[in-house]
Order: structure tokens, then C-alpha cells, then sequence
């Protein structure tokens, strides 16, 4: 009886220290299956920590096992660009219209335009200027008073909106004014500006292209193209002249600006022409990626005089760089589309019909 009760109790000894084993960490085992989170860890790792006997970690994934991470939300997704940009348009366009009320003031800036010898830019003094501020700065320039015009449109074609505003001059035999604007950093800069009037206009296209002509006097034309950048500000497409009969010769003054002449080679040049009264000759010059282009029409073959005068002209202009080229080659060098339903179209917003040589009606 003695020995059933030993083997008893020795059996009984034996379950409990079994099922103490059984509860530490799960010791030299396979990773518990009953907790929430189930890693599944590599054959070569679980082989080394029955080796040396290590508890495995629980929750704490291994990087490089290959392990699939459980990772939090991302709450700070990058907005939509779409969704930005309208709300940035939206601010401008607020920006713009304060300005107009006389309540936010535009910024005339180096980040935009470069000044002059003078400090100034494009005729403006540097500093920032209230709706008032900036009529009045434009009548120091131009003389007169004006009507004002604007329009809130893409000029850059790059998806911001930016303001045009166009002063009028009441008095049609002065000059009128027109200013650029872009929004940048909660802050309004002036981007470009010119003048037209009495015998220049200029288009502003709502593809971003600037087209800007008129009368240089008797024997002069002048077309210039230009196209707004993603900053709102003009860079050169073209610029083109037509010189008639004896003002060919102020050609030179063109090659002296971009550099392609000395000022004693301009006054020479130019003195040996002043025969070319006589002349019919048509030169039109185009300067476009930093290259002269010129076409000559209407040489008068029944003076052999006259004619040898146009011939060496055209040699000079030549070995002064410019090449010489077939009127269908310069007409395809200053080809562009003129719709009119592609013009900017502006909204009056200040007008005083007392004030105007032509009242409306």
C-alpha cells in the first residue's frame, strides 16, 4: 500500500513541475499562438533561440525578418495639388481685390524686376504703393489723369492667377499705362509694366503673349513680341523694326544696343547711307535668339547708283552678324496667331465720364 501511495505522489510531483514549465515565456517552445498580435519569425532565428534557450520577444517585430510591420494611420496625407492651387488663387484674387479698395498696398521689388541705373524700376521708384499711391506715381510718369481698368487672369500659364491693371489716360493724345501683378508669399509685386497711346498699342493675349507695336515716325515701324514667364514677368520673343528709304541707316543704332557694333562704328556706318533719300528700300530686322535677321524689299534696280548703295548696305549689315534672309523667311520668323477672342478682357472700375474726351454713349 506503501508503494501505491509513493508512485502516487512521485506522479503528481512530476505534473506540477511539468506544468511550471509549461508557463515560463513559453521556454525553448514555438511563439504562443493565443495572443493577439502573431509574428511569424524566421526558421534560422527560431533555431538559435532554442540554442541558446532565449525568450522570444512577444509584440516587438524583428526589421529584418521580413516581418510585416503594423504601422499607425498617416493623419498628415500631402493635399491634393489641385485642391491648393485654388486655394491659393482664391487668397491672390482676395489679395488683388483689397488692393483695388485701397486696402493692401503692391510691392515693387528686385525678386521681380531689375532696377535701372537710376533705382528705378520700369519707371517706378522702389517701394510699396496703396491703390492712390500708384495712380499717382503713374501720372508723374505719363502726365494726365486716367480711367482704371482690370482683369484677374493666368498670364504665366502656369495655373496662378495674377492682375492686370490698366490706366487710361482721359486725354487720347497721351500715353496710357499697364502694370503686371503676381501673388507671392501673402505679398503683391509689381511683375512688368509699359505705356502705349497716341501712335503704339499694345494686345495682351490671354495665352501669355504680349504684342506691342505702333509708328517710330515717318520711315519707321516698330512690332515687338513678348511672353510672360511663371513669375508674370516679360521676356522677349522678338523684336522687329521696318526701316523705309533713309532711315534704313538707324539700323545701326539697333546693332550698337545688343553689342554688335562699337558707337564709332554706329556714327560711320550710319554717315555713309545719308544717299539713301533716294532710295525706296524696305529693311525689316528681326531680333530673335540673340541673332539679327534681316529682308530687304523694294531696290531700285533703275539707278545703279542707288542700287550699289543698297548692296553695300546689306554687306555691311552682314558682316556686322546679321544674315540676310527671304521675305517668306521673315515673315515665318514673325508669324503669330493675332485672335481677337483670345485678348485679355478687362472690367472698368473707375470712370469719370466728366473727365473724358470721348464720354461713354
Amino acid at each position: 500500500m506503501k508503494k501505491i501511495i509513493s508512485v502516487l505522489l512521485a506522479f503528481a510531483l512530476l505534473t506540477v513541475l511539468f506544468a511550471g514549465c509549461g508557463s515560463e515565456g513559453n521556454k525553448g517552445g514555438k511563439p504562443d499562438n493565443s495572443g493577439a498580435i502573431n509574428l511569424k519569425l524566421p526558421d534560422k532565428d527560431y533555431e538559435d533561440s532554442e540554442k541558446n534557450d532565449e525568450k522570444l520577444p512577444e509584440e516587438t517585430p524583428d526589421s529584418s525578418s521580413g516581418s510585416e510591420m503594423i504601422r499607425e494611420p498617416d493623419n498628415e496625407a500631402s493635399p491634393d495639388p489641385e485642391v491648393l492651387l485654388r486655394q491659393i488663387n482664391a487668397e491672390a484674387e482676395e489679395a488683388f481685390a483689397a488692393f483695388l479698395r485701397g486696402e493692401r498696398s503692391v510691392i515693387t521689388s528686385q525678386a521681380y524686376l531689375q532696377p535701372d541705373e537710376s533705382g528705378y524700376f520700369y519707371n517706378i521708384p522702389e517701394g510699396e504703393y496703396d491703390y492712390g499711391a500708384l495712380k499717382e506715381a503713374v501720372a508723374e510718369l505719363e502726365y494726365g489723369e486716367f480711367s482704371v481698368s482690370y482683369a484677374f487672369t493666368d498670364l504665366g500659364n502656369d495655373g496662378k492667377t495674377d492682375m492686370v491693371i490698366r490706366l487710361d489716360n482721359y486725354e487720347p493724345s497721351l500715353l496710357n499705362w499697364t502694370g503686371t501683378f503676381c501673388y507671392e508669399d501673402g505679398n503683391i509685386y509689381l511683375s512688368s509694366n509699359w505705356h502705349d497711346g497716341y501712335r503704339s498699342f499694345s494686345d495682351l493675349y490671354t495665352t501669355g503673349y504680349l504684342l506691342y507695336g505702333g509708328s517710330g515716325g515717318a520711315g519707321l515701324f516698330i512690332s515687338d513680341l513678348s511672353e510672360f514667364n511663371a513669375g508674370a514677368e516679360l521676356v522677349s520673343v522678338y523684336k522687329s523694326s521696318r526701316y523705309f528709304s533713309s532711315f534704313a541707316a538707324q539700323i545701326f543704332w539697333d546693332l550698337l544696343s545688343a553689342g554688335n557694333i562699337t558707337e564709332d562704328q554706329r556714327s560711320e556706318y550710319s554717315s555713309m547711307f545719308d544717299d539713301l533719300c533716294m532710295s525706296e528700300i524696305c529693311l525689316t530686322e528681326c531680333f530673335k535668339n540673340n541673332k539679327f535677321y534681316i529682308s530687304c524689299i523694294g531696290r531700285n534696280e533703275s539707278d545703279e547708283e542707288v542700287f550699289a548703295l543698297e548692296q553695300k548696305l546689306l554687306d555691311l549689315l552682314s558682316e556686322c552678324g546679321c544674315e540676310i534672309v527671304s521675305e517668306e523667311d521673315m515673315n515665318l520668323l514673325l508669324s503669330f496667331e493675332t485672335d481677337e477672342d483670345k485678348l485679355v478682357e478687362f472690367t472698368l472700375w473707375e470712370f469719370d465720364e466728366a473727365k473724358s474726351v470721348n464720354p461713354a454713349g
